[in-house]
């Protein structure tokens, strides 16, 4: 099995073995007076003042840091959401252009249907003169037979009455 590191809380800190037997051997040859303990403790605060500097200069440029994440991320949903709304605009058009030409389409469709039966009954009226033309021709065909023979009967009956 690898070998585990225990992470420090951040009160804790992180000193190995080495710098720790350094640390042990420097204070048994040099013990600590009252004047290397004021400026060892001098040191320290130092050392924490400044560290603390840090983490706040850390702090402050992480907040910027996610400040300026949340507007870059607002600034890419802002420009999606227009290509959005643009989207949602145009398919809203289609479907009113869409429901328009079906509407269109079914008019046609019933105008159509409205000259075919039109027309239908023009070519059924059409025929019907072709029917009633050619009834007249037959009738007038026999209207000039029948007057030809009454001709030729007149003629006779003249010719005779003549003759007598």
């Amino acid at each position: 099995m690898g070998h585990v590191r225990k992470v420090p809380s951040k009160r804790q800190a992180v000193v190995d073995d080495d710098t720790k037997l350094n640390l042990l051997l420097a204070l048994e040859e040099n013990p600590i007076t009252p004047a290397r303990n004021a400026m060892l403790s001098s040191m320290v605060k130092d050392h924490q003042a400044a560290q603390s500097q840090k983490k706040e200069a850390q702090e402050e440029r992480r907040r910027e840091a996610c400040a300026a994440a949340g507007e870059m991320t607002q600034a890419l949903v802002d420009h999606l959401n227009v290509g959005v709304a643009q989207a949602y605009l145009n398919q809203k058009k289609l479907d009113a252009e869409t429901k328009q030409l079906h509407a269109s389409a079914a008019n046609f469709s019933k105008q159509a249907q409205q000259w075919v039966q039109l027309v239908d009954s023009f070519g059924g009226a059409l025929k019907e003169l072709g029917d009633v033309e050619n009834w007249s021709r037959t009738i007038e065909a026999d209207v000039r037979t029948i007057s030809a023979a009454l001709e030729i009967v007149y003629k006779d009956a003249q010719g005779q009455s003549v003759d007598e």
